[in-house]
């Protein structure tokens, strides 16, 4: 897994995987450990991910970590990720 998020292409391996979420998200998790500055759009990815498994205790405390590191990714979308927390309570 770590060889893959080390790919140049990362962005390409996401839309491999995209649809198996058991695959997705730790590949997602791996990149946004040591995120670069244009990885902003794959940690929103992963936040809408949490997001969509909101009902599981565990993910709380992910997207907590999640969003305390987006301050320091430059190309992290802040718009995208209200739009996302917002569109899950309004489905809670």
């Amino acid at each position: 897994m770590r060889l893959l998020c080390e790919s140049p292409s990362k962005r390409e391996l996401v839309d491999l995987f995209v649809a198996n979420k058991e695959i997705l998200v730790p590949l997602l998790e791996n990149i946004c450990l040591e995120f670069e500055a244009h990885d902003g759009p794959l940690m929103n990815l992963l936040l809408e991910t949490y997001l969509d498994q909101w009902e599981y205790a565990y993910a709380h405390e992910k997207l907590m970590a999640l969003l305390t590191k987006a301050p320091e990714c430059p190309s992290w979308d802040w718009a995208r990720a209200l739009f996302a927390c917002k569109k899950v309570r309004l489905m809670c």
